[in-house]
């Protein structure tokens, strides 16, 4: 018996273990893959839109498009915008067709991110409660 609880204390450590560094390396490429000033900044640096050959605003316009779209919050990647002096849509169908992976897969990760978060949160407080168990048990014996 006390070898069967030895074994699953492990192997909840270990699971517990696995879904902090899931948790964290998740949560740090969502908010860093997500930083809307990030890519102004980028853009700006590397002269983007007058090499791609649209206005700054367009380009701002067609990030956040795409951004929404990965995040979810976007049924479609429909934009227009001035292209070399023509409106014409932004994304062509290839690559329309490959954000939907894109999507599925950042979508996906976003879920183990948020099922790493309940196995780390419920972890905690199974800690806490053993501790408070035990200083329970310490405070008995005193009086």
């Amino acid at each position: 018996m006390k070898k069967t609880n030895s074994r699953l204390i492990q192997i909840g450590q270990v699971v517990w273990s696995v879904a902090l560094i899931a948790l964290l390396i998740l949560t740090s490429v969502d908010l860093n893959c997500f930083s809307r000033p990030f890519y102004a900044q980028q853009y700006r640096e590397l002269n983007t839109a007058e090499t791609i050959g649209m206005s700054q605003e367009d380009l701002d316009l067609t990030t956040n498009v795409l951004l929404d779209y990965i995040q979810g919050k976007r049924d479609h990647l429909e934009v227009q915008a001035v292209v070399g002096g023509e409106v014409q849509e932004v994304f062509n169908q290839r690559e329309k067709d490959h954000m939907v992976d894109v999507q599925a897969l950042y979508l996906n990760a976003m879920t183990v991110r948020n099922l790493a978060l309940v196995i780390v949160i419920a972890g905690v407080v199974v800690l806490a409660v053993k501790k408070i168990k035990r200083c329970a048990s310490r405070l008995r014996r005193c009086f």
